[in-house]
This record gives structure tokens, sequence and C-alpha cells, in this order.
């Protein structure tokens, strides 16, 4: 492998989705892990791609681009790149998360004028974070901006149900007054979970609802009834939870005082009544 950026998998599970950086052919790879071989399936104008991703049937590719003073662009092609066609551009950041299980929506950023912001100016304040995913269909049409208060940035993205059209994600109606300052942040390692909440929004009903307060990395069960995360209670321990999607049955699975972060939920495991 190479120095580059992780995007994710190639439907088919034998192709690593990277931008490979400090080579000769910089660009947007996959990488064989059989053979050890890669395939550059892009090379956009500037070399700054924020997200990509392949669609479930393994045809369509999506991925971004940011380099000021270049426009910002998300662009669709073919799975091995060909035919690359603009599909948003705008003068703030973009950034492509993933496809729906059925490939028929594109989590997004970037739509402008809305809730995108410059580099040259930084995030917009924490209590104005909403309004920054998007989705559009796979042709590009029926583009819907989510209502949640979507907090980007810091590693948060949204989360696709891998069997409906539902998105969980980090957002925040109000943070905790420690995010408002570089050093008081990284001094305080609970800071991260104050005033952050997972929030579940469904694109084909508009509904949002809240499933856990002061939580973080949320992960979709194999079967999209569940959701695991990592959440702080009242006394500032952390721990793994798990809850059903509509966050009225919560059960925490671990009891110590370390921090947890990012569960990852096992296909061949279930959850016991």
């Amino acid at each position: 492998m190479s120095y580059g950026k992780y995007f994710n998998w190639h439907p088919n599970s034998r192709e690593i989705l990277f931008y490979q950086d400090l080579t000769l052919e910089p660009g947007l790879t996959l990488f064989n892990i059989e053979n050890d071989r890669y395939r550059l399936i892009a090379q956009p104008k500037p070399l700054d791609i924020t997200g990509a991703a392949i669609s479930p049937n393994g045809q369509r590719l999506a991925y971004g681009t940011n380099n000021p003073p270049f426009p910002s662009q998300i662009y669709f092609a073919n799975a091995d790149g060909s035919e690359p066609r603009a599909v948003v551009e705008g003068g703030g950041i973009v950034a492509v998360w993933g496809w729906s299980y059925d490939g028929e929506y594109l989590a997004y950023m970037g739509e402008p004028g809305t809730g995108s912001f410059k580099k040259d100016t930084g995030p917009p304040p924490p209590e104005s974070q909403g309004s920054l995913i998007w989705v559009m269909d796979r042709n590009a049409s029926n583009r819907q901006q989510l209502k949640g208060p979507f907090f980007s940035g810091f590693g948060f993205r949204p989360m696709w149900s891998p069997r409906e059209h539902k998105v969980a994600y980090v957002g925040s109606e109000k943070l905790d007054e420690c995010w408002m300052s570089d050093e008081e942040r990284r001094a305080d390692p609970l800071c991260r979970f104050k005033g952050v909440s997972i929030y579940v929004e469904d694109i084909d009903s508009g509904e949002l609802w809240k499933v856990s307060d002061n939580a973080l990395d949320p992960a979709w069960s194999p079967d999209g009834a569940y959701l695991a995360y990592v959440a702080m209670d009242a006394t500032g321990q952390v721990d793994v939870w798990i809850s059903d999607v509509d966050g009225q049955k919560k059960r925490r699975l671990t009891g110590s005082s370390d921090h947890k972060r990012h569960p990852i939920w096992l296909p061949q495991l279930g959850v016991e009544e």
C-alpha cells in the first residue's frame, strides 16, 4: 500500500478505495488485495479528494474535491472513473459520505449557500452547524436538505442504515462551553461528549428524532434494528450502549472507567433480549 486516505471497500470485497498521495500518480485509487495491483480511477484538478464511494451495485462512483481558489465539486462517474460529470459546484467545502444500502441516495455536503463553509473562515458557530447534510438520488436529482442539527468536523459523519433510508449522525442543539476553545477542548477528555447527541432521520418520511444525549459514534447493527454507540452518563463515565432505532429501549454494555470509542458490530452475532 501507499500513503493516502482510506474511503471504503469496493462492493466486490476485493478492492479498497482510497486517495493515493505522495506518489508519481496521485489520485483516487483502487487497490486489489488479491494481486496487490493499483488501479488509478480519477485524477481531478485539484487533487484534494474529500470523500468517495462506489454504489452498492458496483456501477457508480461519487467523489468530492476541495482546493480553493478552485470551485469545490462533487462528481458522478462510472465505477472505473470514466465519464465524470460535476453534479455539485460551490464555493464552500464539499464532502461525499456514502450511498444508501440500495444505492438510491447519496449523502453529501456542499450545496451552495446552505450552511457550507469556507476553509479560510473555518466552520460556522456550533449552534448553526445544522443543515449540512444533503441527499440526492442516483440521478443527481430530488435533492433534499436534512433538518437535524448535524455537527460537522471532528471525524463526525452520517451513517446509513443497512436496511432502510435512515441516517444516524452526531448533532448538537447547544454545545458545552469547552468546545469554544481548542485549548480547553483538548485539555478535557470528556469534552467530545458534552452537548452532542445522536439523531436518526428518516429520508422517506422526513421524521427526525434523538436517540441519546452526550453520545458519539453511532453504528448500525447488520439488520438495521439497533444502534450501538458510546455515551457519557451523569457521573462522567463513558460506556458502550445499544438502543433500538427509536431510542426507547437502551442497554449499557460496558461498565469500566476507561474511555471507549467506535463500537463495531460483528455480522454473525445477534443481540440477546
